[in-house]
């Protein structure tokens, strides 16, 4: 496959005006968890969504596609801000006759910014998707891209621990199991876990490293099995336990709390589709949903960061018209 990237780098981009005021919310109420505020925060593009946030160098970074529709025409932005007032575009990342979908970006262990994202080929191409990666010292500069994992198996996210990264591939093409990559360097990932979840129709995956060390997953499973399952593992996951959430989940992130607590933003199906903030209980695999967000439209990958005491959620949605990229403020 031959990915091209391009870079566009506007300096000091301030949102245009026509930018929604932001909502504050619950401010009168001394209840928490709480929603402080909840501002749109890009939309340029006819679509604006699938979005990921980090904190590099003091900012607050977030990469959204932005494409013509939620399936057609996708480049990837890179915005970042210090104040999560003012955003400024540091990057646009575009790969010829392809769609880029699904940002995720890290920061490795040499400080650098890691981006992920799937490319969904031409139908002239041998391969379906094909994820790929870049790497960045200053949000602004990127190399070029490079493929990673195997074609026909969408990393959907990464996860560092230590030197390492991990990150669960799943099928496009047909087959009916998910792998678990591992990888030194974010450029080169070998299958540590070659068959996983096999018999499980096993889809987008969120990968957390824990204090003590395990890992945990929540794997989402097609439309016609249902239900997200919840997994665990101890080091070198490679031997996984499983217990069905009950929910079916989409776009899902996760963090843990310095007292211990994993918060999870996702899209919860059911009757329609909400976006909301949930505690997960790994032994029991049960979640919790505790705080709904303004949200309509079609479900996309969310952004989750713990950042000066505060949650940040950043996520697609319409409404209040055009599909946008939204920030919520949250106090726990």
């Amino acid at each position: 496959m031959n990915v091209r990237c391009h870079l566009v780098t506007i300096a000091s981009l301030v949102l245009a005006s026509s930018l929604a005021e932001p909502v504050t919310l619950a401010e009168e109420s001394s209840t928490l968890p709480r929603v402080i505020a909840s501002r749109r925060v890009w939309d340029r593009a006819p679509h604006n969504g699938f979005a990921d946030l980090v904190v590099f160098r003091g900012e607050i970074v977030a990469a959204l596609r932005e494409g013509q529709s939620d399936v057609r025409g996708g480049v990837l932005r890179i915005i970042a801000s210090r104040d999560a007032q003012t955003w400024e575009s540091r990057a646009l990342l575009t790969a010829s006759d392809v769609d880029l979908r699904a940002p995720r970006l890290n920061v490795t262990p040499t400080s650098h910014l890691h981006l992920l994202a799937a490319a969904a080929l031409p139908p002239s191409a041998p391969a379906r998707h094909q994820t790929v990666a870049w790497s960045s010292t200053d949000g602004r500069r990127w190399s070029a891209s490079s493929p990673i994992g195997e074609p026909n198996f969408w990393i959907w996210d990464v996860d560092w621990r230590g030197e390492s990264a991990y990150g669960i591939g799943y099928p496009t093409a047909g087959q009916d199991f998910a792998r678990l990559y591992e990888s030194t360097n974010g450029r080169r990932f070998r299958p540590l876990v070659k068959q996983l979840l096999p018999g499980q129709h096993p889809s987008e995956s969120a990968l957390l490293f824990l204090a003590d060390g395990s890992a945990a997953c929540l794997a989402r499973r097609s439309a016609e099995t249902g239900t997200t399952l919840v997994g665990r593992s101890p080091p070198p996951y490679t031997d996984w336990g499983w217990s069905d959430s009950g929910q079916r989940l989409g776009g899902a992130n996760m963090i843990q709390l310095p007292d211990g607590r994993i918060v999870v933003a996702t899209h919860i199906f059911r009757a329609g589709v909400l976006t909301a903030l949930c505690w997960l209980d790994l032994q029991g695999g049960r979640l919790e949903e505790f705080l709904r967000l303004p949200f309509a439209g079609n479900a996309g990958s969310i952004g989750l960061l713990r950042h000066r005491n505060l949650l940040w959620v950043a996520y697609s949605s319409e409404h209040e018209g055009k599909p946008g990229l939204y920030l919520a403020e949250v106090e726990l």
